[in-house]
C-alpha cells in the first residue's frame, strides 16, 4: 500500500532516475504525510546536488532518513508546531 502512496505523491513532471524502486521506498514505516515530506525533500536534495538532473534513489533514501530522524526540525532549531 505504501508503494502506491509513493507513486501517487510523486508528481508526474518530477524527473526520476532509472534506479527508483518503489517497493524499497515503501519498506520504512511512514505515514502519507511523512512520505509527502520525503518526496519534496528528495526533490530539494536533487536540485542542490545537480540542478536539472533526475531525482535518484539515493536522494529519496536521504530524505527518508532525514524525515524519520526528525533532522529537518532539528536543523530549523527545534520542534515544528505549537509544542516545544
Amino acid at each position: 500500500m505504501r508503494a502506491q502512496i509513493w507513486r501517487n505523491l510523486i508528481p508526474e513532471k518530477l524527473p526520476l532516475a532509472a534506479d527508483i524502486d518503489f517497493e524499497r521506498l515503501a519498506l520504512p514505516d511512514m505515514t502519507g504525510g511523512e512520505i509527502k515530506n520525503a518526496v519534496f525533500n528528495a526533490a530539494r536534495i536533487a536540485l542542490v546536488r545537480a540542478p536539472g538532473e533526475s531525482v535518484a534513489m539515493a536522494d529519496f533514501e536521504q530524505a527518508i532518513a532525514m524525515e524519520i530522524s526528525g533532522r529537518w526540525a532539528k536543523q530549523a532549531g527545534g520542534s515544528i508546531g505549537f509544542c516545544r
